[in-house]
């Protein structure tokens, strides 16, 4: 028996591969517009910060800010707007700590040079390590990836041995998040930039055994709590969640020192 297509689908299909030409016609560095958003511009204030809290430019890949006798090195990877210097929040509680802290540039982003992809910022994140393990050879490494960087911590994760990994409001992959904003959209065909944080996280559970600390809220409206619950279970190693009931994507209390946030995340680096 011959099965007739409904006009209906045939018109819901004709638009499908009209999106998708359209998409292809933009090309891929158009639709990376709807994933980075670079801030270059790094202001003589934002400097004044990073020196007043002893960080200096790390070869314009990022800002670092040395210890003589550091027993562990911190990188911390930010989300997909803004740049480095904007996240001294997330060093605040880690200052007093006998440790080097590094906030990772992308390329692109701040004052490093490039184009922001998924392949630029995994490269860029992976050189970086190696840089400072020359540096601080045999010093634990603890990354600590905020949104998007969750996905670039994850990655760098499964492709070298660190001691701990903080994901703060991670995502399984760029396409999950993509399909829950734009579920009448063919995401799947559309995303250039995939950040597929579960495979990778399967990855380093299955080769590197890190330690997993996941922190995310219950009422994210960019990155979905499900999403992180999601990549949470999904990991078979060693891990611990902080689930902060009621906070959103960008109103976490970094700047509560004695938030759950902060208490979890030094109990859990202890």
């Amino acid at each position: 028996m011959i099965k007739i297509i409904s006009k209906n689908t045939i018109y819901r299909l004709a638009i499908l591969f009209a999106i998708i030409y359209v998409a292809q016609l933009m090309g891929y560095d158009m639709l990376r517009r709807l994933i980075y958003f670079p801030d270059t511009n790094v202001t003589k204030i934002d400097k004044e910060y990073l020196k007043a809290r002893d960080f200096e430019s790390f070869e314009n890949r990022g800002y670092l800010r040395r210890h003589q006798e550091p027993e562990v090195v911190y990188m911390i990877f930010h989300g997909n707007a803004g740049h480095a210097a904007h996240r001294l929040y997330i060093t605040e509680g880690l200052i007093n700590e006998k440790a080097v802290l590094y906030l990772a540039e992308y390329p692109g982003y701040g004052e490093r040079d490039g184009k922001p992809t998924e392949e630029t910022l995994f490269q860029a994140a992976l050189s970086d390590l190696k840089e400072l393990q020359k540096e601080f050879p045999e010093t634990p490494v603890i990354l600590i990836g905020e949104s998007l960087g969750s996905g670039v911590a994850c990655w760098l994760s499964s492709q070298v041995m660190v001691s701990k990994l903080i994901l703060i409001s991670p995502f399984t992959s760029l396409v999950d998040v993509g399909k829950h904003h734009y579920f009448f959209l063919p995401v799947e065909a559309l995303v250039p930039d995939r950040f597929e944080s579960d495979l990778a996280l399967a990855n380093t559970g299955a080769h590197h055994a890190s330690s997993l600390l996941v922190i995310h809220g219950t009422k994210d409206e960019v990155v979905p709590f499900s999403l992180g619950e999601k990549l949470y279970k999904s990991y078979a190693g060693p891990k611990k969640h902080v689930f902060l009931e009621g906070y959103g994507h960008n109103d976490l209390p970094w700047d509560q020192s004695d938030s759950a946030l902060w208490q979890e995340l030094k109990a859990f680096i202890k």
